[in-house]
């Protein structure tokens, strides 16, 4: 018994030393497994990052694509304009040639002049000195007529005397009256002018006197002129003043506008071949413009009145015959041939639906010019005010995408919306940039065209920097950040529609792609999602490519809850690898922001733009 008392003991030994050591193995094994699940969750990150890495790469593939395709087209553009300016040079070096040609026929012209200045002198004075010797003659001719008149006189009265017994006294009386009557006619100094000298005279002496009168004429012409262009710069400079200063309206149509138009109207402006008006407003209004690119108030009410002369110009011009373009455009060479051909060319036809009393008038080439700046004015100041607006609430945005830390669904520096979460104060911000803006373009009646315009690529710039931004950051792609960009977004959606679509329009369709990928993040249950619903039912704008940077990245710190289940991701990944084997596919998840103008000048006619304009409503002012 003792002995196997004493066996027992040491098999009980030796069960606790195999006790001990499947202790210490099971020990070993938890730390191996734990070190196994962090080494799973380092590989899981890697792989997030890795992936970021790819996303990252080919976005700078295509920046570099871009970079160079820019490269290649300022190349060209640059080959171009070294070409455009060896052409010139030629064209200049020519009309060089051309100009000391002139010259020097000029100078031998005058020389011609002054010699035949100096022949019609000398014959001037040849004339005058032959028409004294033809008066002398004409005088002795005249005066011998008369002698041989009274010689015959004589002697048909001696003849009587000697017939006659008594003719002594009579035949003395006769010579004395005879006598008296020839020292009258040989001292008469005011014999009259025969038609003959008078008729050289005016031969000789017309060049002399018509050249006097053309001096003359020439010279009152020349004042006329001037006087009537000096009227014409005080006119032209206060009607330019009216328009710089005058921020009228009358209902709701520019008065400082319409009263422009009309004086140009009255003053055959538009169908002049040569005037300087139109170059003084566009340089006075650029200058205006370059000053003030950054002052929205400013930009607003230049947008209005430019649009306004648009559109009168549309109703009461129209474009130049096609003889008139013809004859025009072979006018031109060398630098303003090319634009004066595309300004012709681009000439739309007027406003069929216009119904105005008066009738159109046929443009000239320096009216159509300066409705190209105009239509150039409206384009560059709808890009300054729209560009402003995006470098006020890009700051923001990179706010409103992620909620401040310590609140999960609310914040406490904000206000309370209906029914939800508090809104930040950078929404707030956002709404309030918004509201003043819409305010703005109501006080300067910019017309709801091209507010709704603005509105819309505003809010497309806002989708494309809060959704690219979802897309980057990680930490953005949380439950309670969802909740927290959803909150905001429910705001300015509530704003557009206090402000009505006459004014925005369907901007809030510009949100679509971050409305979407909020509504992903925060909607339930999302292992039970299949692909068909995600992406047909949940999010049917947005991209396998996106769908999967969002689910891959999405992450609940609110309720523990799960992205998508992996079936759906693999065959996200699947699709993707398709795509990007396909040769039209588009492999970056990220969107682009659409810079251009959404409008041009056939579009801003009078209905379009909503005005009624009556010339004859707005009185001219007097000094006008």
């Amino acid at each position: 018994l003792e002995t196997k008392m004493k066996d027992m003991e040491q098999n009980v030994e030796n069960l606790q030393e195999q006790k001990a050591e499947l202790r210490a193995q099971l020990k070993k094994a938890k730390t191996q497994l734990a070190d196994s699940a962090e080494a799973e969750e380092n590989l899981a990150a890697s792989l997030t990052e890795i992936e970021e890495l790819k996303a990252t790469v080919e976005q700078e593939k295509e920046s570099n694509q871009k970079l160079q395709e820019e490269v290649s087209g300022l190349k060209e553009a640059l080959q171009a304009a070294e070409d455009a300016k060896a052409g010139l040079e030629g064209e200049v070096a020519q009309a060089k040639e051309e100009v000391e040609k002139l010259k020097e026929e000029v100078s031998s012209k005058a020389n011609d002049l002054e010699g035949l200045k100096t022949e019609n002198e000398s014959m001037a004075k040849e004339g005058e000195g032959m028409i004294e010797k033809d008066k002398k003659i004409e005088e002795l001719a005249s005066r011998l007529a008369e002698v041989e008149a009274l010689n015959n006189a004589l002697n048909s009265k001696l003849a009587e005397v000697h017939q006659t017994p008594n003719g002594k006294g009579g035949f003395m009386d006769g010579m004395r009256r005879m006598s008296n009557g020839v020292q009258m006619a040989f001292s008469n100094d005011s014999t009259p002018v025969t038609a003959t000298p008078e008729s050289r005279l005016s031969e000789y002496s017309a060049d002399s006197h018509m050249s006097e009168l053309d001096k003359q004429q020439r010279e009152l012409e020349v004042r006329k002129h001037k006087l009537r262009a000096e009227k014409q710069g005080a006119q032209q400079s206060k009607l330019l003043e009216l328009l710089l200063t005058n921020k009228e309206f009358h209902d709701g149509i520019s008065v400082g506008a319409c009263t422009t138009f009309k004086c140009l109207l009255h003053w055959n402006a538009f169908q002049a071949e040569r005037t300087t008006i139109f170059d003084q407003i566009i340089q006075s209004v650029g200058g205006i413009l370059e000053e003030n690119q950054d002052n929205n108030d400013v930009l607003a009410h230049w947008l209005t009145n430019s649009v306004t002369l648009l559109a009168l110009f549309r109703r009461f011009v129209r474009p130049p015959s096609e003889s008139g373009i013809q004859r025009r455009s072979r006018a031109p060479s060398g630098l303003f041939a090319f634009r004066s051909s595309m300004i012709f060319s681009r000439s739309p036809a007027p406003d069929s639906s216009a119904q105005s009393s008066q009738k159109q008038v046929e443009a000239k080439y320096p009216a159509l010019l300066f409705k190209q700046q105009l239509d150039a004015f409206v384009q560059k100041i709808f890009s300054l005010l729209r560009d402003n607006i995006k470098k006020d609430i890009a700051p923001t945005l990179n706010h409103c995408i992620h909620a401040p830390r310590g609140r999960a669904a609310s914040a406490a520096d904000g206000k309370k919306s209906r029914g939800g979460p508090t809104l930040s104060s950078h929404w707030t911000t956002v709404i309030n940039i918004m509201q003043s803006l819409l305010q703005l373009m109501k006080d300067t009646h910019v017309p709801k065209f091209l507010i709704r315009k603005l509105f819309k690529q505003i809010f497309a710039f806002i989708n494309v920097q809060l959704f690219n931004q979802l897309l980057l950051r990680r930490e953005c792609c949380s439950f309670s950040n969802g909740e927290y960009v959803k909150t905001g977004l429910a705001e300015l959606e509530n704003w557009i529609h206090v402000s009505t679509t006459d004014y925005v329009g369907t901007a809030l369709e510009e949100l679509k792609q971050i409305r979407q990928a909020v509504s992903f993040l925060v909607i339930h249950q999302k292992p039970k999602k299949s692909l068909e619903e995600i992406t047909n039912d949940l999010c049917p704008i947005l991209s396998v490519q996106q769908l999967y940077r969002i689910s891959t990245m999405y992450w609940d710190d609110k309720y523990g809850t799960e992205t998508v289940s992996g079936e759906v991701l693999g065959r996200m990944k699947k699709m993707m690898v398709e795509d990007s084997n396909s040769s039209n596919s588009n492999t970056s998840f990220l969107l682009d922001d659409d810079p251009s103008v959404p409008f041009d000048y056939s579009q801003l006619t009078e209905d379009v733009v909503e005005m009624k304009i009556k010339l004859n409503s707005f009185p001219v002012p007097d000094f006008l």
